[in-house]
């Protein structure tokens, strides 16, 4: 199953959505959403993760994250 897959690929960070894009050229993207949150705990480069995922399944992938920055900056 390509989710499950795409789940062990940004383990340990949580996937939020996984969609489908149609392209106007009749290609295919998979959108994986990621929660901003997150984002420093993907233990390898989204690169490397697109990479793996266009060899081992033969997918095109557009990761997008969500939300809040993981932290906050306080002036005061």
């Amino acid at each position: 199953d390509k989710r499950r897959l795409l789940e062990e690929l940004f383990s340990p960070a949580a996937i939020l959505t996984v969609n489908t894009l149609w392209l106007p050229d009749g290609s295919t993207e998979t959108k994986v959403v990621i929660s901003r949150r997150d984002a420093r705990r993907i233990p390898i480069s989204i690169k490397t993760i697109k990479d793996l995922a266009k060899s081992l399944m033969n997918i095109s992938l557009r990761v997008e994250f969500e939300g809040p920055p993981a932290y906050k900056t306080v002036r005061g």
